[in-house]
C-alpha cells in the first residue's frame, strides 16, 4: 500500500509517500498560506498513491486537502482515530493533531515515557506515559466517550471498566501528584510555548528600530551589533526555555523520561541542549505512517 502523508501545519505543508513500512526519499512542500486546488494539482500530478492520511492544524487548508483528495481512501487524523497509544486528557478534541502523530511515532520508535519537542511555529512538549507510569491528569472514570477516544476502539455505552482503562480516575484540575498509572502508554498532555522564529518576528515587528533576523548559533554572548545581541538572546534565550520547561515537566515523572526533538528550529536549539536523546527530523512523518496502517485498509 502507497501512502501519501500530509502535514498541514500552520507555516508549511510537507508531503511525504511511504511504501509499506518505509518512508519513500520523496518530499515536497507548499506554504500553508498557497494550499489551493490549483497548488495541490501542480504538486502532486506525478506522484502515485493509493491512501492517504491528513495531519492538520488549519482547518479552512485541511477542507480543501480532504476534498482534492478524496477520490481516493483518506483518512484525517483526530483524537478518534485508531491510536497505538491511549489519550489521557480532558478534552482530547483540542489536542492538535501534530501532536498526537508525534506522540505516536516517539512512543513507537523510542519507547515511554517520552518528552517530544516539535520546533514550529509555536513549539510544542507532549509527555507519553508508559503502562507503570504514574501520570497527572486523568479521564473521567465513567465517561464512555473519553473510553473511545483512548485509542479509537469504541467502548460500551455502560462499560465503566473499559472507561477507567482509557485514563482512570478524575484527578483535581490543578493536583501535579502521582495517581494511579493507566493501563497502557498514554499520551498525557504538555506545554504549548512561542516557536523561535514567532519570538524574533514579532520583536521585530512590533519595534522600531530592531531589524529581522537570520536565526543561526550566535557567535558569543556579548552582542557587539543589535544584530549580534539579538541573535544571542533569541538562541541562548530559548535554550533557556527548554531547559527550565523539561525541568519542571521531569519532577512529574516517577522514571527520567526519554526526549525526542523534531522540526525545523531542532537542528539549532538541540545544538547546545544535552537533555535531548534524540533528534528525529521525520517523527510527525513516521507517526502518520504508523496511525494510516491502523485506520485505512
Amino acid at each position: 500500500m502507497r501512502i501519501l502523508i500530509v502535514d498541514n501545519s500552520n507555516t508549511r505543508t510537507k508531503f511525504a509517500l511511504a511504501d509499506g513500512d518505509q518512508l519513500d526519499p520523496w518530499r515536497a512542500i507548499i506554504p500553508t498560506p498557497e494550499i489551493s486546488p490549483k497548488s495541490l494539482e501542480e504538486c502532486l500530478a506525478e506522484i502515485n498513491w493509493d491512501v492517504s492520511i491528513i495531519s492538520s492544524v488549519v482547518p479552512q487548508k485541511a477542507a480543501i486537502l480532504v476534498s482534492w483528495l478524496g477520490d481516493k481512501p483518506c483518512h484525517q487524523l483526530s483524537h478518534l482515530s485508531k491510536l497505538p497509544i491511549g489519550i489521557n486528557y480532558p478534552k482530547p478534541e483540542q489536542i492538535g493533531a501534530d501532536r498526537l502523530a508525534n506522540a505516536v511515532g516517539a512512543h513507537t520508535l523510542y519507547g515511554s515515557p517520552c518528552i517530544v519537542l516539535d520546533f514550529g511555529t509555536a513549539v510544542t512538549f507532549d509527555v507519553i506515559a508508559p503502562a507503570n507510569e504514574p501520570n497527572e491528569v486523568q479521564a473521567p472514570a465513567n465517561d464512555s466517550a473519553s473510553a473511545q477516544r483512548a485509542g479509537g476502539v469504541q467502548a460500551p455505552a455502560n462499560d465503566s471498566a473499559s472507561a477507567q482503562r482509557a485514563g482512570g480516575v478524575q484527578a483535581p484540575a490543578n493536583d501535579c501528584k502521582e495517581v494511579q498509572a493507566p493501563s497502557h502508554p498514554s499520551y498525557q498532555g504538555g506545554v504549548i510555548a512561542p516557536g523561535l522564529a514567532s519570538m524574533t518576528e514579532g520583536l521585530a515587528n512590533r519595534t522600531a528600530l530592531l531589524p529581522h533576523i537570520t536565526l543561526q548559533e550566535p557567535e558569543c554572548a556579548i552582542g557587539k551589533s543589535t544584530e549580534q545581541a539579538m541573535l544571542a538572546g533569541a538562541v541562548y534565550g530559548y535554550r533557556g526555555l527548554v531547559r527550565e520547561i523539561l525541568h519542571n515537566l521531569n519532577k512529574e515523572f516517577a522514571n527520567d523520561p526519554l526526549v525526542i526533538a523534531t522540526g525545523g528550529d531542532a537542528p539549532l536549539i538541540t545544538r547546545g541542549l544535552d537533555e535531548i536523546a534524540h533528534l528525529a527530523p521525520d517523527l510527525t512523518l513516521e507517526g502518520l505512517k504508523i496511525i494510516a496502517h491502523l485506520n485505512i485498509s
